[in-house]
């Protein structure tokens, strides 16, 4: 792994003609120079080193300096921008240490992605600002105002990470063989086990067979009771509805979430939450709002502005849900403050890929 990041470093991939319509050669060379002075050749090999020893996590940062293309390049080099953004401001260092911590990665990306956002239109930002005696993440200045800012990820969790590893199980075994312009999707009554995904896999594709005109077919498999929709598409294609169970333990963790990290900025100081929570992919936009509300209602929190929780990756467009979902604290009464706010939010994590699609040459902010 150690001589693939390295060699494909050495390559230098991106000077391709296939890579040089995004960016230009000196601003994407400019943008991995900062990156690669923080994800240097040592901290690769370190990190490989307690990965291969001590069994610790694997690095986002490691798993993109591999493969070639539009997508780790717009990964590299947006990080790379937002690096250079913030590279002179006090305590930049301990940034570099989240971003170089493997548990830690996601939400500093989003720390470095929200500073680098206000430090381009002007907004004067502190890292990692002292108040009350707790130390919230950005300190952002408001006309005289300094608001804080709390950044944090919602992980997979116990329960997502199961149903990640069934629904990929599951397709591996469905996929193959499935007749085209065939989709399938099943819905459990529980996650089937990896000892539970071999039989019902074979149960679908016997659906497959023998379903006849049938739209839909309900199996029982051990303790899994599955409902299996079959529906016509163009390509082959399988998905797994996660259980109500799943949404439920989500929904307490994002309430639960907004809470802890809201009591990382003390009253009266004004501030705000933002919550990298991509594990809410694909559910409504008013379902996630609603949660949010309520949380505000059992909590109060007037010193806290609002919550944001953005829901997309730095190089994923989603096509149809919302990317970051604002939600005020109605027991704030700082009208201006949430207006302001709602401009420092005005944000892409997809700046890179929006400017080739639209052809403006201008990000979304």
């Amino acid at each position: 792994m150690l001589t693939s990041v390295i060699e494909n470093r050495k390559a230098e991939w991106w000077k391709e003609e296939a890579c040089r319509g995004r960016y230009s050669l000196e601003e994407t060379e400019r943008a991995l120079g900062s990156l690669f002075e923080v994800f240097d050749d040592d901290w690769v090999r370190r990190t490989l080193d307690v990965w291969a020893e001590k069994g610790g996590p694997s690095h986002t940062m490691i798993q993109m300096s591999v493969p070639q293309g539009s997508l780790p390049l717009v990964f590299l080099v947006e990080l790379g921008k937002d690096i250079e953004e913030l590279r002179g401001l006090d305590r930049y260092g301990v940034l570099v240490e989240e971003l170089r911590n493997p548990s830690k990665f996601k939400a500093a990306c989003l720390e470095s992605e929200i500073a680098a956002h206000c430090s381009r239109n002007k907004y004067p930002i502190e890292l990692y600002p002292k108040v009350g005696g707790k130390v919230p993440d950005l300190g952002i200045s408001v006309d005289s105002r300094v608001v804080f800012v709390e950044v944090a990820e919602m992980d997979l969790g116990e329960l997502q990470t199961r149903y990640s590893e069934a629904f990929d199980l599951l397709g591996s075994l469905v996929l193959p063989g499935m007749p085209k312009g065939t989709a399938v999707e099943v819905t459990t009554n529980v996650l089937p086990s990896s000892s539970e995904c071999t039989p019902l896999a074979q149960a679908i594709h016997e659906c497959l067979r023998s379903r006849l005109e049938k739209r839909s077919v309900s199996v029982r498999v051990g303790r899994v009771d599955a409902l299996i929709l079959f529906k016509e598409e163009a390509y082959p294609s399988f998905s797994l509805i996660p259980p109500m169970t799943l949404t439920t333990v989500q929904l307490k963790r994002l309430c639960r979430s907004i809470e802890h990290e809201a009591r990382q900025i003390p009253p009266p100081s004004p501030g705000f939450v933002i919550l990298d929570a991509c594990v809410l992919y694909g559910f409504p936009d008013e379902l996630v709002r609603d949660v949010a509300i309520k949380t505000f209602e059992k909590y109060r929190l007037p010193n806290i502005a609002m919550a944001a929780i953005v829901r997309s990756y730095r190089y994923h467009r989603p096509e149809a849900e919302t990317e970051v979902i604002g939600v005020p604290n109605p027991y704030c009464m700082d009208y201006e403050l949430l207006t302001k706010l709602d401009k420092i939010l005005a944000f892409s994590r997809f700046r890179g890929l929006e400017k080739k699609k639209r052809g403006e040459g201008q990000p979304l902010s």
